[in-house]
């Protein structure tokens, strides 16, 4: 049983609390707590255990497997696959498999780099427009400040909105202010 197999054992459940292994007629008790499960199932694949026995809590046998049998079903297991895959029916299904696998790996792989394409592009044009914007603003800004700092001249067209705003403001008040009538007495 391999490691990863003895691993995969551990984990089912109900998870054991305690490990009673026997190697060649010793018999030793392993306290599961916080052991990381790939560390357990190195220790227990070092020692070539002959049996192991999950506990619970209170020591009552949750399951057990002999390492080596399930060695056996495996390799048994294979070799009765072997025998079938000479179905030419079989051959044809996996040759179909392992061509549509291919297929879908091969789109799953074009789709996934035209979407980083378009991800780079997408990005790239965010970053021009940020840097457009940016030297816009900057212009912009550089425009007003200089606007400013010099004085007015009489042909400016904001002294001259200025001038206007404030004639009609002027214009208002001396027609006395008062509201038209809207022809209601």
């Amino acid at each position: 049983m391999t490691p990863a197999a003895t691993r995969a054992w551990l984990m089912m459940q109900p998870k054991p609390h305690a490990l009673r292994i026997t190697c060649e007629g010793d018999v030793s008790l392993l306290e599961v707590g916080n052991t990381a499960w790939v560390a357990l199932g190195k220790t227990i694949a070092a020692k070539s255990p002959d049996l192991i026995e999950a506990l619970d809590e209170k020591g009552v046998l949750i399951r057990a497997v002999r390492p080596a049998e399930e060695e056996d079903d495996t390799r048994s297991s294979s070799s009765s696959s072997a025998s079938v895959t000479r179905d030419p029916e079989t051959i044809r299904f996996e040759l179909f498999a392992k061509l549509l696998a291919e297929a879908y790996k091969h789109a799953n792989e074009v789709a996934f780099g035209k979407m980083v394409e378009l991800f780079v592009v997408s990005n790239k044009r965010a970053e021009n427009l940020e840097k457009s914007l940016a030297s816009t603003d900057r212009i912009l800004r550089k425009q007003f400040e200089e606007a400013l700092e010099r004085e007015p001249s009489e042909g400016s067209v904001l002294e001259q909105m200025v001038a206007q705003f404030a004639a009609g403001a002027g214009q208002k008040t001396q027609t006395n202010g008062a509201p038209k009538p809207n022809g209601k007495a």
